[in-house]
């Protein structure tokens, strides 16, 4: 479930203890960019919610988080607060290279692939063309020929997310 934050809390005052937070972080030079700061919209367009927060570290090095994932541009700026104030707090209690580490060990999202390069045809390719080739990859990429379950998976979903796209029953 994906997190949604609506605060309260206006630009100036996110602002206002931002600037509290990397007073005690050391930083002296950041800056906040948006469009769409000053919109009392509920919900706004991505372009206008999005906020870029950068900084220079103590240690001099450059530092840029944006994030567009909430609704408005005041719920993204006050994400990104909450970023900063952990980041500091993880650091002052020691454990910012444990965290370091445990991220870094976290996959990433798996992106799926289009359909018609998986089962290796053209989108204009006509419905029985592309299900020659899924019976084709099926005698290669099935667990009982020597493939793997997820690749006989992959070919499944390329050939139902076509159909589906092209509105034939199943």
């Amino acid at each position: 479930m994906a997190y949604n934050l609506s605060t309260k809390k206006t630009w100036l005052e996110t602002r206002a203890e931002l600037e509290e937070e990397f007073g005690r972080w050391g930083v002296r030079e950041w800056a906040a960019e948006s469009r769409g700061k000053g919109s009392q919209a509920w919900q706004q367009p991505i372009d206008e919610r999005r906020v870029t927060l950068r900084w220079i570290a103590r240690d001099g090095k450059e530092m840029s988080l944006s994030m567009d994932k909430q609704n408005r541009a005041r719920d993204n700026f006050r994400v990104l607060f909450l970023v900063v104030q952990a980041l500091r707090l993880n650091e002052a209690r020691g454990m910012a290279d444990v965290m370091r580490e445990a991220y870094l060990q976290i996959s990433a999202p798996k992106t799926k692939r289009d359909p018609y390069e998986v089962l290796g045809v053209r989108p204009d390719a006509p419905l029985g063309v592309i299900e020659a080739s899924y019976k084709a990859l099926t005698k290669e990429r099935h667990p009982d020929a020597g493939g793997s379950d997820e690749g006989m998976t992959e070919l499944n979903l390329a050939l139902e997310a076509i159909k589906a796209e092209r509105k034939v029953p199943a």
